[in-house]
């Protein structure tokens, strides 16, 4: 899922809608789950994103919410979106 770090959240003006607890490679911290109304990243533009704030993130995560509605190619170490046809 779209992780974003709670600081960044608050200063898009994005509001918690429900807490909650998320077990990660690092243990278990508390994370509260939200709604981005327009997420845009490069050229694409996504409505009404579920997301979670974590407090302890240091940056934005794509999770596979978003990553699935693309298709995905890797090669030589570099990472392209395409939109599904």
């Amino acid at each position: 899922m779209v992780t974003l770090p709670l600081s960044l959240a608050t200063s898009a003006g994005i509001k918690c809608q429900e807490n909650g607890t998320m077990r990660t490679g690092n243990g278990v911290t508390q994370v509260c789950k939200a709604t981005i109304a327009k997420l845009t990243f490069g050229r694409f533009v996504i409505r009404n994103v579920s997301a979670l704030l974590a407090p302890n993130l240091d940056q934005p995560l794509l999770g596979m919410n978003v990553l699935r509605q693309f298709r995905v190619e890797q090669d030589e170490g570099q990472m392209r979106l395409m939109k599904k046809y």
